[in-house]
């Protein structure tokens, strides 16, 4: 998907044709019809946003010479970071970036000149175990350049308020929340076209606009529910691909340097703890985690490294689609992200390793169909499969004959392959398939009466579970725009999710029991 069409089309698309008077429908139809079709996924993101920023993003549309010089603010800081740090070792601007996406930590670590180590130590008591070893040596030895990169936040806070002086409270609000959200802010700024046509509509006919983003939230929301429920019963009755998938989640979290803080679980420092006794319990305490998913700042953008726009670091567990619960119950919240699943399928051997969830996978893939509004699951299996341009992939998704079978081979011939293809490049996969046809005889049609894994894994407990509303909003549009930002940068970049930066140390390769029996997840700004 092109990177221009972004979440802004969305509210063009649902709301355009029900709003402008019917002269002027007419003309448009065509176009209309065609960009609801191609603007789904972003409809549907917007939709699920709580009202509160849509209510900002509908705002700020009213007043596109704001977002230009938004734009341009955040061009020059985060130009200006980048140069900051560019020729320091990686390690340490790696060190950099992590102190910048804990909002606060830079100011504290700057403010009142140089710290003894016990001071900054003081400081570290609120935030997670994972930044304490970059702050701890940064902010005692390094701190001329941490008060640089202060310096650039503060001139950028600055400037954003002398912009929004004339303008009404309502407005200045809007510019405030939506800053805080940088993957909102940041598709605004770099689709005026679009927020401009938007802000011209909202103005005629905001009622209506808003009644059809809340439609279209129902839908996406009931649609989603059944979704998920189908992926948990078709677990609950394959046993072997749900002992597969744990095994690929623990694979993912340790390839992908997880160690990020998470309530379910929690290290030995919580960021925010509090404890309360329910109505009538009086024997009972109940613990409440209050978590912030942390994010890199508008101002200062992404780490480059990254190969898709990546503001938020998710606990591990997000991507997985489901948590540990008591007696190490599964708790579904939901699909595998589609970074899970682009790093899955973007490593051949996981066949070979997990052919009963492969197998499982591309079932769901093929029983949910194409479409637009696919989940992030399916829009990487269907990507992979385009990608590939294989007959051999195609017949993995499209045969299910024998598809165990073919996925072991399938995995050890494309390891195989790709160890002969870094000292030949000449050879193709169709030539090198032949040549060792025997090597792999259900891929080409040699078959053979062999049989993988018919033993039967003891049955796990899985359940379904629901975070509150609100986190769930924005983790679920996130999730959309999310896939929409890697998709388009995975084609752009012809990279996979494998090309991540080295894990970092500490990470965590078996999650932990969750302790306590209550918790809550919230956003920090």
């Amino acid at each position: 998907m092109d990177l221009t069409k972004y979440i802004f089309t969305v509210v063009i698309a649902g709301c355009l044709s029900y709003s402008l008077p019917a002269q002027n429908q007419n003309g448009d139809s065509a176009a209309l019809k065609q960009l609801v079709q191609n603007s789904q996924e972003e409809i549907e993101a917007l939709s699920l946003y709580p009202d509160n920023i849509r209510e900002a993003i509908l705002e700020s549309t009213l007043h596109p010479e704001l977002l230009v010089k938004i734009g341009a603010i955040q061009n020059k800081t985060s130009q200006s970071f980048k140069e900051l740090i560019q020729y320091l070792p990686e390690t340490d601007q790696k060190k950099y970036w992590e102190l910048t996406k804990y909002n606060g930590l830079i100011k504290k670590l700057v403010e009142g000149g140089q710290k003894t180590r016990s001071q900054v130590q003081g400081i570290l008591k609120d935030y997670p175990n994972e930044v304490h070893e970059a702050a701890l040596d940064f902010g005692v030895a390094r701190l001329r350049t941490l008060e640089k990169i202060h310096a650039l936040t503060l001139e950028a806070d600055e400037a954003v308020e002398v912009m929004l002086k004339p303008y009404q409270k309502k407005t200045q609000d809007a510019i405030h929340l939506l800053i805080k959200y940088p993957e909102v802010i940041y598709m605004l700024t770099e689709n005026l076209k679009l927020a401009i046509l938007v802000g011209d509509l909202y103005a005629k006919n905001p009622d209506l606009v808003r009644q059809k983003l809340d439609a279209i939230q129902a839908d996406v929301s009931r649609r989603y529910a059944e979704e998920i429920n189908e992926w948990q019963e078709g677990l609950k009755d394959n046993p072997r691909a749900l002992q597969e998938f744990e095994q690929a989640s623990a694979a993912f979290s340790q390839d992908n340097g997880y160690i990020e803080y998470d309530p379910m679980y929690p290290n030995a420092v919580a960021p925010k703890k509090g404890t309360k006794k329910e109505k009538g319990a009086d024997d009972e305490r109940v613990d409440v985690y209050y978590h912030y998913y942390y994010h890199y700042p508008y101002w200062f953008g992404y780490p480059a490294w990254y190969p898709s726009f990546y503001w938020y670091w998710y606990p591990y567990w997000y991507h997985w689609g489901y948590y540990y619960g008591d007696q190490r119950a599964i708790m579904v919240v939901g699909l595998p992200s589609y970074y899970f699943v682009r790093w899955y399928f973007g490593i051949p051997y996981h066949h070979y390793l997990y052919p009963h969830f492969s197998d499982y996978v591309i079932r769901y893939y093929n029983k949910r169909g194409p479409g637009p509004s696919r989940s992030g699951l399916s829009a990487a299996v269907g990507e992979w499969e385009n990608e590939s341009r294989s007959e051999v992939t195609r017949q993995l998704i499209s045969d299910d004959s024998r598809r165990l079978e073919k996925l072991k081979e399938y995995g050890q011939f494309e390891r195989n392959y790709r160890k002969v293809n870094e000292s030949n490049r000449t050879v193709t996969r169709d030539t090198y398939l032949e040549q060792n046809s025997k090597r792999y005889p259900n891929l080409t049609g040699e078959t053979r009466n062999t049989i993988y894994y018919r033993e039967t894994p003891p049955e796990k407990t899985i359940r379904q579970s629901t975070p509150p509303s609100e986190t769930y909003k924005l983790n679920r549009a996130r999730d959309l725009h999310q896939r929409t930002w890697e998709r388009s940068e995975y084609n752009h970049r012809s990279k996979t999710p494998s090309s991540q930066p080295a894990s970092r140390t500490g990470a965590s390769t078996k999650p932990k029991t969750r302790t306590g029996t209550g918790t809550s997840r919230e956003r920090g700004n």
